[in-house]
């Protein structure tokens, strides 16, 4: 058996590792804290929100409150 396919990183574990390390920065959480202000929306979709949007708080707040991207991610916590 292979282990070449482990050594490929799929496109959802970059955009997590991403994710992760955005909320390392100061300004990006103060961004968070922000959207979830103005939007009421729970911490991980405010992340999701933001790092799908390249960090423009505006464009965030549009697509939380208006749900009209396919590219935020639903997260549900079990």
């Amino acid at each position: 058996m292979s282990m070449d396919n482990h050594d490929q990183a799929t496109a959802e574990q970059i955009r997590l590792a991403q994710m992760i390390y955005d909320k390392n920065d100061a300004d990006f959480e103060d961004k968070v804290k922000q959207l979830m202000e103005v939007t009421g929306k729970n911490q991980d979709e405010c992340i999701v929100a933001l790092h799908d949007c390249n960090g423009d708080v505006n464009r965030s707040i549009n697509i939380l409150l208006e749900g009209s991207s396919d590219t935020v991610l639903e997260l549900s916590l079990a």
